[in-house]
């Protein structure tokens, strides 16, 4: 009885038709490398501009709460609707690199 991984000559056979040649193994390694590389690199940039969010964010709320104490520039409005003029004092504050936080409060309250 012969067995199925030698030849008729008794020599050992190669089956190529199960398994993966080396080349294509190295294709599928190239392939998953590129693909964890640019999961890595969206997950980077998704990290740096929550971390650039979160920090505008902290910064926008000290500075609302600097606001309702009454800090930063102060200046006398009057805003007119209509027929209705409404006295008030305007307060400025900035945040980040180029913004302002602006609040109107009508006087007496």
């Amino acid at each position: 009885m012969m067995s199925a991984l030698t030849t008729s000559e008794g020599r050992p056979s190669i089956n190529r038709s199960t398994g993966f040649s080396f080349v294509e193994v190295l294709i599928a390694l190239l392939i998953i490398i590129i693909s964890v590389v640019t999961l890595m690199n969206f997950l980077m940039t998704a990290l740096r501009v929550e971390d650039s969010a979160s920090a505008i964010s902290e910064d926008l709320l000290v500075k609302s709460g600097k606001l309702e104490e009454g800090e930063g520039n102060s200046k006398q409005a009057t805003v007119t609707i209509g027929d209705i003029d409404i006295p008030g004092v305007i307060h400025e504050i900035g945040y980040g690199k180029t913004k302002q936080l602006i609040e109107f409060k009508r006087s007496g309250q």
